[in-house]
């Protein structure tokens, strides 16, 4: 069996984040969503959310570090487990990533360092299998972290080796407003818990979504558990 839920961005103010949440949980959903970004000027706010079936279920996680809390209350950046099997809990991270890290150095290490706030927070949990994902507004170059971390610290890359499953490497995820070039904003990156869990990764482009396709990576699991159970 393999686990279909989606981390996503949003754009709702807090006073109606429970109202989504309601409308959710009446498609046999449950969501969870993080602060967004305070505004700035006439900028949409932003942050990010976790949907599951509501039979499996999705926890927040309380950050380890307190960087990772920074973050969270920024609107930046959340941590999530799901149980993929009465004994196996996966747990992601979903990042928010600033716009420009193409064409900005300061916004590309802005979202440097969320990587590492991201990785060292996973370090910091249970062992198991884990993911962190999210736009990330950038290519590796820009990201030396996520280099280190693919190159010497045992995480895959899924889009970027999405032949591995019969997909294709290093797919677009992205044509934004006035741009010309698709981009690969987008990103998942599995540890080494994770990776033989993976059954397949690919990237839809017509799920009605502006700007951004989806970015999908099936995970094996078994039946739906009903209530969590922390890693060991």
């Amino acid at each position: 069996m393999s686990i279909r839920e989606r981390v996503t961005e949003h754009s709702l103010p807090k006073n109606k984040r429970a109202d989504f949440e309601k409308y959710v949980s009446q498609e046999g959903k449950k969501a969870k969503c993080s602060p967004t970004v305070p505004k700035q000027g006439a900028n949409p706010l932003g942050g990010v959310a976790s949907i599951t079936n509501a039979a499996r279920r999705v926890f927040e996680i309380k950050p380890k570090t307190e960087a990772f809390t920074q973050a969270y209350k920024k609107g930046r950046i959340g941590i999530y487990a799901v149980n993929l099997t009465k004994s196996k809990t996966l747990t992601y991270v979903i990042i928010y990533g600033h716009t420009a890290g193409r064409i900005g150095p300061k916004e590309a290490a802005a979202k440097n360092i969320l990587i590492q706030i991201a990785h060292t927070e996973m370090e910091a949990q249970p062992k198991g299998p884990k993911v962190i994902a999210g736009d990330l507004n950038a290519d590796p170059k820009n990201l030396p972290y996520l280099q280190d971390m693919v190159n010497d610290q045992g995480w895959t890359d899924l889009g970027a080796k999405a032949n591995m499953w019969g997909g294709i490497p290093e797919e677009h995820t992205c044509l934004g407003h006035n741009a010309k070039d698709y981009t690969r904003n987008d990103y998942a990156l599995a540890n080494s818990h994770c990776l033989p869990l993976v059954k397949g990764v690919s990237v839809l482009h017509h799920e009605g979504f502006q700007v951004h396709s989806v970015l999908q990576f099936k995970l094996e699991g078994s039946k739906v558990v009903t209530a969590y159970q922390a890693p060991k």
